[in-house]
């Protein structure tokens, strides 16, 4: 996935993704808002990514999320960003 530290895994059950390293040892202040970005994507499997990815981040970040808030408006405010329910 270019630049992402994420694999997806396709399997008979749909896809799974994969982290390359523990999602707790992320740069928060760089990865947060890019999978924030990528929650625009419409067509899966950049949608899934995002998605996931987010979730994960967001599950496992604890005090990391604080700091990189700001950061996470834009995205957010965006356009045609979608809201996850």
């Amino acid at each position: 996935m270019g630049d992402l530290p994420v694999q997806l895994n396709h399997g008979h059950q749909g896809g799974k993704l994969l982290w390359k390293t523990k999602v707790t040892q992320l740069n928060y202040n760089h990865y947060l808002p890019i999978f924030f970005e990528g929650l625009r994507e419409k067509q899966d499997p950049y949608r899934y990514i995002a998605v996931q990815g987010t979730f994960d981040m967001l599950e496992e970040g604890g005090a990391n999320i604080g700091k990189v808030i700001p950061q996470l408006i834009i995205p957010i405010k965006g356009k045609n960003a979608y809201v996850i329910v």
